[in-house]
């Protein structure tokens, strides 16, 4: 007992420093750094053709910031070499000199002046030049058009955190939040003028943008480079420039594809935030005590709901801002549904303004204020600590908590709250309920058999997939040090690892990457999975409906409620990293014939550049629950008008009864 008291004081400590060496990443990464060496190199470090520009004497060099080495940092260099030399290279230096360069900021930031601002700016202009001569050619407003761009970037890389609004009666005058907010589109342009530079498209297939046999081009790659164009043609605050990044390029590539919309660094600020300003805390509404004064409040975030026949709305990783996603909206307020659910993640770190201005006021827009609207959060609405989320529930006002149960004389709504755990972008580990929860959710499933009524399980994380790894198994080192809420602050109440993956069925190798979640698997016990009439989630962008799996007879993923894979990427991809009986491999599609669906493994189309979009409506007449699973088709046309994209109807492409 004395050794293991030691090793949890010890992997405390560690947390504490990793926390410490978070912030101090963070602000590493908010300013330049520089090294004493006479040339540098601002191409890409491969042992082929760079940029390289001399430095005047007495100047320091720009290097770009080392950010934080981390697990997802390392992955991502792995896909993304040049996409990160580029984000690395222009954001956080070439517009930082900008700043300090004697240039008007759009911002109240005052930038701090330095000696020898004349002379970098000079050196910038010389970087500029060089890119030019490849991306714009004989164009010479290109520099301007890339100068503007980093000065965008730079005014919000000055301001740092202060994006990350808090609640109070000033947010509501603040700038209403925009797709990619500050940093996407200006980070986004730079990289589409840096992606037609010869010397960057020999790199290709580093990006995973493998160039067919015929030279033919990834739509990825003609998409983001589509951008260029456009912004030397109307220029950079043009409309028809923005529309065209939060029309085709918004939101691509945070998994599945090579990361091309810059504004995903909101992931990591978002984080940075929650560690730096809310030292690690998250928010969450625990189960309280019972009145009786022993154990929990079972009635707690229980609503009944009318028993008549009612439809309901079911989106999952919607809230976007962008074009698409209103157009989903739109399309599924045609079906007039009773009551809309919407499974987590709001985009890009779910904070306020996002919450507000990518969830709420579209909804109300779409819907009225009169429509009952419930919410769980994902691992987004945690990145920025939760305070977002929940301001968001306080706005609807018809739920406590960030889970609840919905329940009638034949049915309920159990939504759980699995992001919580997973609110470090950093981490691997396998999300899972915190005590108080999961012994609230278990009463509810054994209150449902009770009753004798049927329950559909909803939550933001899947409980297996056919695609993706779900986390890392029994990762016990990272996940001791992913526990700055109970372990330090004590915000909620200690959740238990001490069930190692190794004891599961399977019996899965630690620090393997499953494609089913085992620790969720491990708190719902095969009756009660049993049970469940359906369960739906969402976190991957793509929808599937699953065979029997897991003792769970229906396993429905829709997360495609805004964002989507382009059609290079096979969202039904099966890569068996994993033993049996817990490989990708193992999770299997329902069969064709099985579903009475029109493609194999009941898979959802695709328009000519990304898979389609959709969501769900459940109709609950009786005992009787009849869903249908609506895809909704985009087309964008990348040549002739650039920006021209069109949405399909919604159109039904799988239907069952239970």
């Amino acid at each position: 007992q004395g050794l293991s008291r030691c090793y949890h004081r010890f992997c405390k400590a560690l947390h504490l420093m990793r926390t410490i060496l978070f912030l101090l990443a963070w602000f590493e990464a908010r300013a330049s750094l520089v090294v004493p060496v006479e040339e540098h190199d601002v191409g890409f470090n491969s042992g082929r053709s760079s940029l390289r520009v001399g430095v005047p004497d007495g100047v320091d060099p720009i290097v770009c910031p080392t950010g934080l080495k981390t697990r997802r940092r390392e992955e991502l260099c792995k896909n993304l070499d040049v996409a990160l030399k580029c984000r690395e290279a222009c954001a956080a230096v070439l517009t930082q000199r900008l700043v300090e360069a004697k240039r008007p900021l759009r911002s109240s930031v005052t930038p701090s002046w330095h000696p020898a601002s004349d002379q970098r700016m000079a050196m910038l202009q010389s970087i500029v030049e060089h890119l030019t001569l490849e991306a714009g050619g004989s164009r010479a407003d290109v520099p301007h058009f890339i100068h503007e761009a980093a000065l965008s970037a730079s005014d919000v890389l000055q301001s740092g955190v202060s994006r990350f609004s808090p609640t109070n009666t000033e947010a509501r005058q603040l700038q209403a939040a925009r797709v990619g907010e500050e940093l996407g589109y200006p980070l986004t342009v730079i990289l589409s003028y840096l992606l037609r530079l010869p010397s960057v498209q020999s790199y290709l297939p580093k990006f995973g943008w493998h160039v067919g046999p015929n030279g033919t081009y990834p739509v990825a790659y003609e998409v983001v480079c589509g951008l260029a164009p456009v912004v030397t043609e109307h220029g950079y605050s043009a409309a028809e420039s923005r529309r065209y990044y939060e029309d085709h390029i918004a939101l691509v590539g945070e998994h599945s594809e090579p990361l091309v919309d810059g504004a995903w660094i909101y992931e990591f600020l978002g984080t940075a935030h929650t560690f730096g300003l809310h030292y690690g805390k998250h928010y969450y509404h625990k189960v309280p005590s019972s009145p009786a004064g022993s154990g929990y409040d079972y009635n707690y975030s229980v609503y009944n709901f009318p028993d008549r026949p009612l439809r309901l709305g079911v989106l999952a990783d919607w809230p976007t801002g962008a074009p698409a996603g209103h157009h989903v909206l739109e399309e599924l307020a045609k079906l007039q549904p009773d009551l809309l659910v919407h499974l987590g993640d709001t985009y890009y770190a779910g904070t306020y303004r996002e919450q507000m201005d990518f969830l709420i006021n579209p909804v109300r827009a779409t819907f009225g204020v009169g429509l009952p609207v419930y919410l769980i959060p994902g691992n987004h609405d945690y990145y920025s600590s939760g305070q977002g989320f929940y301001a968001a529930l306080a706005e609807l006002g018809f739920q406590n908590a960030s889970y609840f149960c919905l329940r009638n004389a034949h049915w309920q709504i159990l939504a759980l709250d699995t992001g919580l755990v997973d609110n470090d972008q950093l981490s691997s580990l396998l999300p899972l309920l915190p005590d108080d929860q999961l012994s609230w959710a278990l009463f509810q499933l054994d209150e449902g058999q009770r009753l004798g009524i049927k329950t559909i399980v909803m939550s933001h994380h899947q409980f297996f997939s056919h695609t993706e790894s779900l986390g890392v198994a029994n990762d016990e080192l990272g996940e001791t040090m992913s526990l700055p809420d109970r372990a330090i602050y004590n915000t909620y109440s200690t959740v238990e690892y001490d069930t190692k993956s190794v004891d599961l069925p399977g019996h899965l190798p630690n620090d393997k990457k499953p494609a089913v979640n085992t620790r969720l698997l491990h708190q719902f016990s095969p009756s009660r999975r049993a049970y469940a009439s359906a369960f739906y989630w969402g976190h991957e962008h793509s929808s599937a409906i699953y065979d029997s799996f897991a003792n769970i007879s229906r396993g429905r993923l829709i997360g495609n409620g805004a964002i989507s894979s382009n059609t290079d990427f096979d969202v039904y991809r099966s890569s068996n990293l994993t033993s049996s009986p817990w490989g990708r491999d193992e999770v299997p599609l329902l069969p064709m014939d099985k579903g009475s669906c029109e493609r194999d493994g009941c898979r959802t189309g695709q328009g000519n550049a990304y898979w389609d979009l959709g969501f769900v409506t459940i109709d609950l007449n009786g005992s009787q629950a009849i869903a249908r699973h609506w895809e909704v088709q985009s087309t964008h046309n990348l040549e002739g008008d650039p920006y021209n994209v069109s949405f399909s109807a919604a159109t039904v492409f799988f239907e069952e009864t239970y």
